[in-house]
């Protein structure tokens, strides 16, 4: 039973893992695509108001990017997959040491 349950933990965690990462690549390649249409010459803020550079600031670009409805679900998912690892590997640890204390005792 309890190399079972071992093996649910050890199973469940690793899933946990694999859904941390996916949700981490697209959290992170979302940024980056906002990221990539700033302007890195483009001065956060100019004394004028007259635009006389073309595409977003840097700053306008994280904005945009913390705002996206995408990236929000990809930082929930990743929260999500990172409580869920933290969960299973603690009780993966937690039947093995049970069972080194049933094995000793």
């Amino acid at each position: 039973m309890t190399t079972e349950r071992l093996a649910y933990f050890l199973r469940e965690w690793n899933a946990a893992i694999r859904g941390y990462e996916e949700a981490d690549r697209k959290f992170r390649r979302i940024t980056a695509d906002y990221l990539a249409q700033a302007d890195p010459t483009r001065p956060v803020r100019t004394v004028t108001s007259r635009r006389q550079h073309e595409g977003l600031t840097v700053v306008d670009a994280t904005h945009l990017a913390r705002q996206d409805v995408n990236r929000k679900q990809a930082a929930a998912a990743r929260q999500h997959f990172a409580e869920r690892a933290v969960m299973y590997g603690i009780s993966a640890l937690v039947d093995v040491l049970c069972r080194d204390d049933d094995e000793a005792g």
